[in-house]
């Protein structure tokens, strides 16, 4: 599991937490797979991340509280939901 260095686990809760810090946040949540066995708003604010393209899904496969599996990000074909082709698609449109 990589260090929590420089990052902020109460940005999940503090109401004064900027965007940036959510989303670097939820970045480490997905990338070590504790996202997916948190309560459920954090997997499912994960899951909107992801789809909303600012963040990328983890990069090893890993199985979600109820045992459904979350791909790692070489399971998708570039430019898909969860890849960095996508994200970076999302943000050049926003």
């Amino acid at each position: 599991m990589p260090e929590r260095v420089g990052i902020d686990m109460s940005a999940l809760y503090r109401e004064d937490a900027s965007f940036d810090e959510i989303v670097v946040l939820y970045q480490f949540l997905i990338d070590n797979g504790q996202a997916w066995h948190m309560e459920g708003h954090v997997g499912r604010t994960a899951s909107r991340l992801i789809e909303d393209g600012y963040c990328t899904l983890g990069p090893e496969r890993v199985k979600d509280y109820w045992g459904n599996i979350i791909p790692a990000i070489t399971d998708v074909e570039p430019g898909t939901k969860g890849s960095a082709e996508y994200a970076a698609q999302k943000e050049a449109n926003r």
